[in-house]
């Protein structure tokens, strides 16, 4: 294996479990209440990704580093300090981390969905994020380019019509979408 391989998915592995804390945290902003960690818990692999999502983040080292024909795994228990120096043992998973990372967005996507179906229809999230107005305003910031704001004048900015399109019910399907593939990959 090259060693720049290897490097590679701990790269993209890194980016993979900084994500999940990015999910974690703006999950209180979309279920309207406190989720924590624990909450979480019935995703499998949940504690392992949020582990290694903190040795990678507060240790900087790469966690995969085996390859057996053709697959990358983590090759023995983590062992790091966390606060207050206290040791942390990660254990390593059996399965290959394709094999985890695809079990684990499954599940996490399921249990998203499920987040997200209970604020189906809300009207808070009906319509743009931004209308014509804040276009009109922001294409006079000093940083817009000329051209832009050339075209922008051009261009037609009547407001779209609204056809009650529900974006939960988009990202609701997106995710079935993502869920349906993570199984088509086991």
């Amino acid at each position: 294996m090259a060693s720049s391989d290897c490097r590679l998915v701990n790269f993209h592995f890194s980016a993979f479990s900084s994500l999940i804390q990015t999910i974690k945290d703006i999950l209180p902003v979309v279920a309207g209440h406190e989720v924590t960690w624990s909450d979480l818990a019935n995703v499998q692999h949940i504690q392992f990704m949020q582990a290694v999502r903190n040795a990678v983040t507060h240790d900087g080292n790469p966690v995969i580093n085996l390859w057996i024909e053709g697959r990358y795994y983590v090759a023995c228990d983590i062992l790091r300090l966390g606060q207050n120096q206290n040791p942390i043992r990660i254990q390593a998973p059996a399965d290959d981390i394709e094999t985890l990372v695809i079990r684990f967005t499954a599940e996490l996507c399921s249990h998203l969905r499920d987040t997200v179906s209970l604020i189906l229809k809300s009207e808070a999230l009906k319509g743009p994020l931004y209308g014509v107005e804040f276009f009109d305003s922001a294409v006079d910031h000093p940083a817009f380019p000329e051209f832009a704001r050339r075209l922008y004048v051009e261009a037609d900015r009547s407001a779209p019509e609204m056809n009650g399109d529900d974006p939960v019910a988009e990202i609701l399907m997106e995710l079935d979408v993502l869920i349906g593939i993570c199984h088509s990959q086991e």
